[in-house]
């Protein structure tokens, strides 16, 4: 959008008019703060700190940030991390702290603004590096947004605070709803009595993944995709619409998947995320499925476990308790696939294992619809305050 075209009253400004970068470098082990904020704390698109570490967490320097400031992501700015600051607390320097210039404008407009398409695909521009994107405020300062008056903003402020409003709420019954399934599944999981106990090595078998392979990979029809590691550390659930291409190469076919197969996460650099599962539930018709690298596949024998039940005793506690024994290392941690087989699970008869996957599979499906009708409406949320600086 050029000056021309700007509407009455609005104007093009450089981002470093309307925020000041404060710099002020903190060592952790000598300040007297009792939070520190790391990128791993900031959610995707939310204004709202929703947890945090201690300054003993972490050494070397930090920036300072005082309550109200800024919290901006400069690394891997496509995360789109901004947050306000409920407190006085040190952040990882891998993120910059903003504060509104008044005299250009209105401070509580800013950190909405940062939310906008326009900022965002900006500084996705404008960042430096190709493993870890990082921005520079030289050059963020110099990029120029098309700002409303400041009347315009008032009015534009409290649209964004109900549509923010509408999303908060959305999430607090999506978090209400996620803690009644884990407790419900905790429940019936630790009430789960076996005559005899078994490993996952006694009713089923293991195979590996693709090495090496990426999504600019196709095989010779260019209808095969992968599980990634992601797909399995993100849902106890398998959805295939967002799974990535890859190339099979002859002698792999061990790897192909189906439905009902199992899969772990087996290497990671942080223990909670070593052994994490997921299990596919639909039919991988039309296109040749594969498991990708840092993942073991588990098929399990549905004469001896039910599939619905698997899908929710593998994410319990009750069960991770027992696979994270499992992990050894120092800065990675892994688990085997020899060493896999041998983790315990306690499995009541047939019958008794789909009364509990019915149960839970109820209360997951609600967990579900509530998770996506709080994802629409983040995406309205981010729409309206997107579409409103359109002009």
């Amino acid at each position: 959008m050029t000056e021309q075209q700007l509407p009455e009253g609005w104007q093009m400004v450089k981002f470093g008019d309307i925020a000041k970068h404060i710099s002020k470098r903190v060592e952790p082990s000598e300040t007297e703060l009792e939070v520190y904020v790391g990128l791993e704390h900031l959610d995707p698109d939310s204004l709202k700190i929703k947890r945090h570490g201690v300054p003993s967490d972490v050494a070397g320097q930090k920036l300072l940030v005082k309550k109200g400031q800024i919290i901006f992501g400069k690394r891997r700015a496509y995360q789109r991390k901004v947050a306000v600051a409920d407190w006085d607390c040190i952040c990882s320097a891998h993120a910059m702290v903003l504060e509104a210039n008044p005299k250009n404008v209105i401070p509580e407009f800013l950190p909405f603004f940062m939310q906008s398409d326009a900022f965002m695909e900006r500084a996705v521009a404008v960042s430096e590096g190709s493993l870890s994107p990082t921005i520079k405020w030289k050059v963020l300062s110099e990029q120029k947004f098309a700002i409303p008056p400041q009347d315009k903003q008032v009015d534009l402020v409290k649209l964004y605070k109900a549509v923010t409003d509408a999303e908060e709420k959305s999430l607090a019954l999506y978090d209400a709803t996620h803690q009644f399934y884990r407790r419900l599944r905790e429940k019936l999981i630790s009430d789960v009595v076996a005559k005899s106990k078994r490993s996952l090595g006694d009713i089923g078998f293991t195979f590996g993944g693709l090495q090496g392979k990426n999504a600019s990979h196709f095989n010779e029809n260019g209808n095969a995709m992968y599980v990634s590691y992601m797909d399995v550390f993100s849902s106890q659930i398998i959805d295939r619409s967002d799974f990535s291409r890859v190339m099979v190469s002859h002698g792999e076919a061990q790897n192909k998947v189906k439905k009902g197969d199992v899969f772990f996460t087996v290497s990671s650099e942080t223990p909670h995320e070593v052994g994490m599962s997921s299990v596919l539930l639909s039919e991988t018709i039309g296109s040749d499925l594969y498991l990708n690298s840092f993942c073991v596949g588990f098929r399990p024998d549905t004469n001896k476990v039910a599939i619905g039940f698997l899908a929710h005793y593998l994410r319990s506690a009750f069960f991770r308790k027992e696979l994270r024994k499992l992990a050894q290392g120092i800065t990675r941690y892994n688990i085997s696939r020899k060493e896999l087989m041998k983790c315990p699970i306690n499995l009541p008869d047939i019958s008794t294992q789909n009364v509990i996957a019915q149960k839970l599979d109820d209360a997951y499906d609600c967990l579900i619809d509530v998770k996506n009708r709080s994802s629409m409406n983040g995406k309205l949320k981010i729409r309206v305050i997107s579409d409103s600086l359109k002009g």
